[in-house]
């Protein structure tokens, strides 16, 4: 049902792991739950969509990207994903 969401979600978790934002990660894997859970899905949408901006996890060095533009876009993609 929600496949791209949840596949994007756990490539930015992956991201992240990888860089060692351990904190970071953490919150995506928990708003990923959140966004499954009826309930909890519009308030789990909109913090997604907050922390995918370049005032937060697009501040961080993600070593898999070339360029911080790169990065931004994925974050980008991640926003579309789940809104």
């Amino acid at each position: 049902m929600y496949e791209k969401e949840i596949e994007k979600l756990e490539l930015l978790h992956k991201y992240l792991t990888g860089n060692r934002y351990l904190k970071e990660a953490a919150q995506v894997a928990k708003l990923k739950e959140e966004l499954m859970a009826t309930d909890k899905r519009p308030q789990a949408i909109r913090q997604l969509k907050n922390m995918c901006n370049p005032g937060y996890l697009g501040n961080l060095i993600i070593h898999e990207f070339e360029n911080i533009y790169g990065w931004w876009n994925f974050l980008q993609e991640v926003k579309n994903a789940v809104g």
